[in-house]
């Protein structure tokens, strides 16, 4: 065999023992879906992020976040309206560090949502109601927040997380193994301070309108549970991993960039190197201001070499969207899946997301969600150089 084809057959070799390792642990071992933590928390006490502790048992492919929470307005006369990302912004940040101590997940509730939505191909937690004569539809209250709460009145919200470490139950990518001693992971939820505002961002409010918060004497109920396969299979007396999977980061990300955009100009949102992306989430906060397209005239995916992917305008970044979640996201809300067809940067270098702006308020800023795959033997050398 030639020197030269020694690492690609060692590459094969590794793929082929990922698969049959990942084919084993589906088949033989026992999925768990356990409860691992409750608490009812004091808002004005629990101020600071929450911290929970994994379970050290079995491979961990994700979470179940539960939040319930009472919420009040205090101020006369006017009712405060729901939010576009509403119940979503009940948690402002989740946090996952592994036994590494790597940061896999960094985002907010609403970046949370879309994503788990998207992998489903339906808004997550949602019911839709069948033309069948049989009685399918919303006929449980599994979330719920109602639609304005009234002047001196208050309501309880209830919303869901499904906080990832494997991309799916059976794409174990990205899952950790906890049976391990002496060693620590977590996750960590921030509760939104200003659950209830007068006016201002409602990226990080649940209801706007009126003066308020957390219902006086409440508390905000977070209950987690544990999503894992236990009962591994052995061989040669050691617990059989999927090597690939358990090497690869599934990685959740939020940023703000954009105080430089101007008008009819490309701004460009830089893809880090090293990595695969799977779906970009843009919101545009127009000064404050979210349009349904109107102010912007395109958006480009093009790389460091002027290599052009794709060109588009809004109305058919919203049409795309529609094939993803079967729905609209809210207003100034962007997303570009790229999961059937990863944008991989270490395949072609620096590549950057394009926006041209038709108009341009004062203080833009594009709010973006990245969600990607990487190495860990390659994240401390994925930096990026501008691309635009």
């Amino acid at each position: 065999m030639p020197a030269s084809a020694q690492p690609q057959m060692t590459q094969q070799n590794l793929a082929a023992a990922n698969a049959q390792a990942r084919a084993n642990i589906l088949q033989y071992g026992v999925a768990r879906f356990q409860q691992i933590y409750s608490q009812n928390l004091t808002p004005s006490v629990n101020n600071t992020p929450v911290t929970v502790n994994f379970q050290n048992v079995g491979l961990v492919r994700g979470f179940l976040v539960k939040c319930v929470a009472q919420l009040a307005v205090t101020g006369a006369t006017t009712a405060a309206a729901i939010t576009e990302f509403g119940a979503s912004n009940l948690l402002t940040n989740i946090s996952l560090y592994d036994f590494n101590n790597i940061l896999r997940i960094n985002t907010t509730g609403f970046h949370m949502t879309m994503v788990n939505s998207a992998k489903s191909n339906t808004v997550f937690g949602g019911a839709y109601t069948p033309n069948v004569p049989v009685s399918y539809g919303n006929n449980w209250t599994v979330q719920s927040a109602a639609s304005s709460i009234a002047a001196g009145a208050h309501t309880t919200v209830t919303y869901f997380y499904y906080v990832p470490l494997a991309y799916s139950k059976t794409d174990l990518r990205g899952s950790i193994y906890a049976g391990l001693v002496n060693a620590t992971a977590y996750l960590s939820f921030t509760m939104s301070p200003n659950p209830v505002i007068a006016s201002g961002d409602p990226l990080s409010a649940v209801y706007s309108g009126n003066t308020g918060g957390y219902y006086t004497g409440s508390t905000f109920n977070i209950t987690v549970y544990q999503d894992y396969i236990d009962q591994l299979p052995t061989q040669n007396g050691s617990v059989v991993l999927p090597p690939l999977d358990i090497s690869t980061v599934y990685n959740l990300l939020y940023t703000s960039v954009g105080a430089a955009i101007t008008t009819n100009q490309d701004y460009s949102i830089p893809y880090a190197n090293f990595r695969s992306f799977l779906s970009t989430m843009v919101i545009v906060d127009n000064g404050g201001s979210y349009y349904a397209g109107t102010d912007i005239n395109y958006w480009m995916l093009q790389a460091a070499n002027a290599t052009t992917f794709w060109k588009y305008t809004p109305d058919v970044a919203a049409l795309l969207a529609r094939g993803i979640f079967m729905a609209d996201p809210p207003t100034g809300v962007y997303w570009f899946d790229s999961r059937t067809t990863p944008i991989n940067t270490q395949q072609f270098g620096n590549v950057g997301l394009y926006v041209n702006m038709s108009t341009v308020n004062s203080n833009p800023a594009l709010l973006v969600g990245y969600e990607q795959f990487d190495l860990t033997q390659t994240i401390a050398l994925a930096s990026s150089l501008p691309t635009g």
